[in-house]
C-alpha cells in the first residue's frame, strides 16, 4: 500500500512563464470535460509542470462546498510512471468556485512535485527544511503550503479567468451570474483539516 497525500482545499483569491511541455491531463465525472482540461493545462503550463505529470481530476457528491476539493500525490518515477496527481472536486460547487479550487489544488500538486511539501507520516507534514509538523496542531492560515496555495492559486485563476473574459465574455458572465456573483462563499473558518489515506491504486495511467 503507498500513500497518498491529501490536502484538503477552499475556494480563497505572478506572472508565469510558460512551459512548451505538456503535462498529461484526464478529466471525468462532467458534463464538460474539455472545458476542464483548457483550465487544467493552462495551469499546469503556467506552473511548469513536465511531460511526467499526470493529472486525474473527477468530480464527487462526497466532497462538500465548504471542503471543495482535495489533492492526492503519488511519486512513481522510480518505476516509469512519473508523478501521479489526482484531485477530486466538489460537484456541488458551481463551475467559478471548482476552477478556483483546481488553481488551489494544483498549486499544492506543484509543492509535492518540487519536493517543498512532504508527508513524513500519517499525520505530519514537513515544508521546506522546517521539522516534520503535526498538521491538526496549526491552524489552516498559519500552514504555509496554504497561503502559498490560496495566494498563488488566486492569481492564476484570476489570469485565466481574466484572459477567457476577453474571449468568451457572455458566457463567462453567464456562469457567475449564475452561481450568484460569488466564488468566495466557503468560509475559511469552516474548513474541515485535511486528512490522509492509503490506497494503492494509480492515477492516471
Amino acid at each position: 500500500m503507498r500513500p497518498f497525500f491529501i490536502i484538503g482545499a477552499i475556494v480563497s483569491s505572478l506572472a508565469y512563464h510558460f512551459s512548451s511541455a505538456q503535462a498529461i491531463i484526464v478529466v471525468k465525472n462532467d458534463h464538460n470535460p474539455d472545458e476542464i482540461k483548457r483550465w487544467a493545462e493552462y495551469y499546469a503550463r503556467a506552473l511548469d509542470f513536465d511531460t511526467d505529470v499526470y493529472i486525474l481530476i473527477s468530480f464527487s457528491h462526497r466532497v462538500s462546498r465548504n471542503l471543495g476539493g482535495f489533492t492526492r500525490y503519488r511519486d512513481v518515477r522510480a518505476e516509469g510512471a512519473g508523478h501521479q496527481i489526482n484531485i477530486t472536486l466538489s460537484r456541488k460547487a458551481g463551475r467559478a468556485s471548482q476552477m478556483h479550487t483546481l488553481a488551489h489544488e494544483m498549486v499544492h500538486a506543484q509543492q509535492f512535485i518540487e519536493g517543498r511539501l512532504v508527508q513524513c507520516d500519517l499525520t505530519h507534514y514537513r515544508w521546506k527544511e522546517q521539522a516534520c509538523k503535526k498538521v491538526k496542531s496549526m491552524a489552516y492560515l498559519d500552514r504555509p503550503w496554504e497561503k502559498e496555495a490560496i495566494k498563488n492559486g488566486a492569481l492564476l485563476y484570476k489570469k485565466y479567468r481574466d484572459e477567457a473574459t476577453l474571449r468568451e465574455p457572455t458566457e463567462i458572465a453567464h456562469k457567475e451570474s449564475a452561481e450568484g456573483g460569488s466564488r468566495t462563499r466557503t468560509s475559511i473558518t469552516s474548513h474541515a483539516p485535511e486528512t490522509c489515506a492509503s490506497t494503492n491504486s494509480a492515477t492516471p495511467a
